[in-house]
């Protein structure tokens, strides 16, 4: 994955958009950080070993839910459900901390989540006020082009060939 979007990787060597390749990276990033604080909210009941936790509130703590394939992407997709709900300040509250550990995590995940959460936003935003900045800059070119014309009286045939040249 790195080499796709190091300096100089594939994703920068490529015909992409610069505008789109950020916007990939961002993606990429929210995709990455839920994952990561998808699988710590999994492991923490697990490290904190108390019996009062979010996975014995959501009843996935019997054996099956160790043993089974389904049953474990069974709490992943939970967790990542977390996660997403969490780094996108949504917060439905179905997935709740019951310990102490786990809502210290919480507060750690909300704060690293709403920080880059205003990290990505602000991004984004920058990304579309220059993609704006282009087409209003075109748009101020061609307004000043039609002005030049009309104030040298050029021939209305003339006009059209230059504004399609420049369309």
């Amino acid at each position: 994955t790195w080499r796709l979007v190091k300096p100089g990787g594939l994703l920068h060597t490529s015909k992409i958009n610069y505008n789109t390749l950020n916007l990939v990276m961002f993606m990429i990033l929210i995709v990455f950080f839920a994952h990561w604080m998808a699988c710590a909210w999994r492991l923490l009941p697990d490290l904190e070993n108390v019996s009062d936790n979010w996975v014995v509130m959501l009843g996935f703590d019997n054996e099956e839910y160790k043993m089974d394939l389904d049953k474990i992407m069974n709490v992943y997709v939970v967790s990542l459900y977390w996660s997403i709900m969490t780094v996108t300040t949504i917060g439905y509250g179905d997935v709740i901390p019951v310990s102490i550990c786990e809502r210290w995590f919480c507060v750690l995940a909300m704060m690293m989540g709403g920080l880059i959460f205003g990290y990505i936003i602000g991004a984004v935003g920058n990304v579309v006020q220059q993609a704006s900045a282009k087409e209003n800059e075109y748009h101020k070119a061609m307004n000043d082009l039609k002005h030049f014309m009309l104030d040298n009286n050029l021939p209305l045939r003339l006009q059209t060939e230059i504004k399609q040249y420049f369309q």
